[in-house]
This record gives C-alpha cells, sequence and structure tokens, in this order.
C-alpha cells in the first residue's frame, strides 16, 4: 500500500484527469448545439457557451489554488 502523499497524488491526478473530461465534453456539446442553431440570435446558445467557459475558469482556479496549497 502506498503512502498517504502517494495516494493524495493520485487522487489529484485523477481528479485533474476527471476535470479535463467534463472541460471536453461539454465544449463538444456547446459546439454541436451552435452548429445546429443560429447562436446569433438564440440567447440560449450564448448562454450554454458562456457557461462552458465559465465552468473552465472556475475549474482552472480551484486547481491553481488546490496547486498552492
Amino acid at each position: 500500500m502506498g503512502t498517504h502523499n502517494e495516494q493524495q497524488a493520485a487522487t489529484n491526478e485523477q481528479f485533474e484527469q476527471k476535470a479535463q473530461e467534463l472541460i471536453s465534453m461539454m465544449f463538444t456539446l456547446c459546439e454541436e448545439y451552435v452548429g445546429a442553431v443560429d447562436c446569433t440570435q438564440n440567447p440560449h446558445t450564448r448562454a450554454l457557451s458562456a457557461s462552458a467557459l465559465t465552468v473552465q475558469e472556475a475549474v482552472r482556479t480551484f486547481l491553481a489554488v488546490k496547486h498552492s496549497l
């Protein structure tokens, strides 16, 4: 069995990988939806894209703070 630090490092790595997967999935869904509608006239499409960018920045901030601890 690994040490606590090794286990924590593995958990951190897994978390970062899952966070990247989530962001990638969000952008893929946005691209699919934006390609299907006129995004300049659809406030929902703009909100969808904006929220994906917001989540991306929130995850980046979370990871930066976590790394600083």
